[in-house]
């Protein structure tokens, strides 16, 4: 749920008159959809302008209200962006990742089809989504716009369902590192948590590099590349080549 309170809160302000939202016809939709996505995010996979439904595990008797926006499913998660008129462009207002995800199913009902997402955790609710599409499914006297996509949907639950049990793909960390793959994702989400509420939507790691090594721990200094600044964060890996627990075998501490 904390991942989309903040949906919430801005829905009013994201759609405000002024600039053209837009569209996924247009030329500048796709680049100023990539500007938005955050560089651990991953390279983008699926792409389209849809509706994101909070707390609905089915698409019948949900009574979910849908919020337009734009859906992109990249190699390690699934984003909901909507269009800022006061500074033209897209903000991402919503994030899951794989690792946060149990599984992805396909629900269908008359011609809609809905991708549900089912949390790792059991207390927190189900998300769904669809896409929509510019062209008419039937006449609009039968089918009002928008118009679902079903074939991006189906596309984008076929690729979430054989990739959210391994935990997506990760662009490599750049430096002297020695975390796994799995390791590097979840330093990265550690990291995410103390850069959240500084003014910089696009930092990203810059480097790593050694501190210490000894056969109980290795220490690295993690360099963030926050706009402009550089940040420092000690990674402490308590039993190096084993899976990562934080608070356990896994520490990150903001160097002062």
């Amino acid at each position: 749920m904390r991942h989309w309170i903040l949906l919430v809160l801005v829905i009013v302000s994201s759609g405000c008159a002024g600039v053209p939202r837009p569209t996924s016809s247009s030329q500048e939709f796709s680049p100023l959809v990539t500007q938005a996505v955050p560089f651990d995010a991953g390279a983008i996979v699926v792409v389209g302008e849809g509706n994101w439904y909070p707390d609905s595990a089915k698409i019948l008797g949900s009574g979910a209200q849908p919020i337009p926006g734009v859906i992109v499913i990249t190699t390690e998660s699934v984003l909901f962006a909507r269009w800022d008129a006061s500074t033209r462009r897209f903000r991402v207002l919503g994030r899951l990742q794989f690792v946060e995800l149990a599984d992805a199913t396909v629900d269908s009902f008359l011609l809609t089809d809905r991708v549900i997402l089912r949390r790792a955790d059991p207390s927190l609710p189900f998300e769904s989504f669809d896409f929509t599409r510019p062209d008419p499914v039937l006449p609009a006297v039968l089918m009002p716009p928008p118009w679902p996509d079903n074939d991006k949907v189906r596309e984008a639950g076929e690729y979430l369902r054989t990739h959210i049990a391994s935990g997506g793909t990760t662009t490599p960390i750049p430096g002297a590192t020695i975390a796994s793959p799995r390791t590097q994702r979840i330093v990265v989400q550690q990291i995410r948590i103390f850069e959240n509420g500084h003014m910089c939507d696009q930092w990203k790691i810059s480097t790593t590099e050694d501190i210490e090594s000894f056969p109980d721990h290795h220490s690295e200094r993690w360099i963030v590349d926050r706009c402009g600044q550089f940040i420092n964060y000690e990674v402490t890996f308590y039993a190096p080549g084993s899976e990562p627990i934080f608070g356990g075998n896994l520490g990150v501490r903001l160097e002062r």
